[in-house]
């Protein structure tokens, strides 16, 4: 019985059994019913006493043996019925990872079409072309098509419109801002910078070399402006406009340089040349300022307004100004706007 888990385990059934056999104690009905049902036939003609133990013990080896023949049968099965849906999960896992791959292949064969395609491609160029020029934000659906026109004209260097230009500049509401961002107004300015100086190259009209040099400082290249406007002899020119013209351009573009005493020499010449026009006014203003020199700053600011020059738009100067100066130059500017007027300036208090 040592093939049988358990057989003697306390409480069992055979323990129950052999037990009473050991102390040649009768089995009850239940019991040789029970060794009869489970094929220990052997055991349940001992218990029954058709056998002496003599004649049990090769029967019950007999039983033994074939039991254990059925359990390693039963083992083989099960062991083979494991490896069997072992192998069929492992297949089964094989087909969806190869379902897997291929639909990922697919997908990816899709999208790289997709992203290849000629309206794929045309949303990218535009998507860059929109962060390139600082149009991220929310474009009005009916302004679409107009925009991105503009900034593909822009971007490729070719010119747009008095009017286009000032579209961009306008189209507003409470959703959105302009469209006229810091990077394509400063890409608007210069390409008119680089045609007009062109021009000027072409045609030698020095009034072609004032709105160059204007566009080249709107965009952050006064060195450019300069280069252009030193190589025309102002002196020699016909007409105090055009002279005073050309000195207020090219001191503008000084000032910007940060050589100051040159950009005062020429607003000085020009104010002579045109005492009644406001921008000398507004350029010795500006660089005075910028020195430091805030008394002398109003005092050319105030002489361009008697001269035609908008109050509205020496504030926005003098605002410009004040972001670009140090911390002292800015305290010292302060301090002289709000003693002028605390409700006109206060946007300069800290």
């Amino acid at each position: 019985m040592d093939d049988i888990e358990n057989a003697v385990h306390p409480g069992g059934r055979f323990a129950i059994i052999l037990e009473k056999l050991e102390t040649n104690g009768k089995l009850s009905t239940v019991l040789l019913k029970f060794l009869h049902h489970r094929g220990f036939h052997a055991l349940h003609r001992l218990a029954a006493g058709e056998l002496a133990f003599v004649d049990y013990l090769p029967l019950a080896r007999e039983e033994q043996d074939e039991r254990r023949a059925a359990a390693e049968k039963e083992a083989c099965r099960i062991k083979f019925l494991a490896e069997a849906e072992e192998a069929e999960r492992e297949r089964q896992d094989r087909a969806r990872h190869e379902r897997y791959e291929a639909e990922q292949r697919a997908r990816m064969e899709e999208q790289r079409a997709r992203m290849e395609g000629p309206r794929y491609q045309a949303k990218i160029r535009e998507r860059e072309l929109r962060r390139q020029y600082g149009l991220d934000a929310f474009i009005d659906p009916k302004n679409y098509p107009k925009l991105m026109g503009l900034l593909r004209n822009l971007d490729k260097g070719s010119r747009i419109s008095a009017e286009e230009f000032l579209w961009l500049s306008t189209q507003d509401d409470d959703t959105y801002d302009c469209y006229l961002t810091e990077e394509l107004a400063k890409r608007y300015h210069l390409i008119e910078a680089k045609y007009l100086a062109a021009e000027f190259k072409r045609t030698g009209d020095p009034w072609q070399a004032v709105n160059a040099s204007s566009h080249f400082r709107k965009c952050d290249k006064p060195q450019q402006a300069e280069q252009l406007l030193g190589k025309i002899e102002i002196s020699r020119l016909k007409g105090t406009k055009l002279q005073s013209a050309l000195y207020t351009t090219r001191g503008g573009a000084k000032r910007d340089l940060r050589a100051f005493d040159t950009a005062l020499e020429l607003g000085h010449r020009a104010h002579e040349l045109t005492p009644r026009d406001f921008r000398p006014c507004t350029l010795l203003g500006a660089v005075y300022y910028e020195q430091g020199n805030c008394e002398q700053g109003k005092t050319w600011y105030g002489r361009a307004v008697e001269r035609g020059f908008e109050e509205s738009q020496v504030d926005n100067e003098l605002k410009s100004i004040f972001r670009r100066l140090d911390s002292d130059k800015q305290d010292a500017m302060r301090g002289h706007l709000l003693s002028l007027d605390p409700k006109r300036y206060q946007w300069a208090k800290k």
